[in-house]
């Protein structure tokens, strides 16, 4: 399992962690979920030990992919 959490300071606990603007969480969402990569309302991605080595990548590949395409998003606070 991984969570995201979209800031530029690190997350050393829970304050640090509900700091990420609500927005960006839903964004980070969504992009994945239109390239067919589900995530948790909470931001939390799971990996199975179902999943081999060339899923996985393809699914990190797609979210790096998401993530560059609301990236421009984020940073403006929208």
């Amino acid at each position: 399992m991984l969570n995201v959490h979209l800031t530029p300071h690190p997350v050393v606990g829970y304050r640090s962690a509900a700091a990420v603007r609500k927005s960006s969480s839903r964004l980070v969402r969504l992009a994945p979920l239109n390239r067919g990569i589900f995530a948790a309302p909470r931001d939390m991605f799971c990996i199975s030990t179902r999943m081999d080595s060339l899923v996985v990548d393809d699914t990190f590949s797609q979210f790096t992919d998401a993530l560059k395409e609301v990236r421009p998003v984020v940073e403006r606070g929208d």
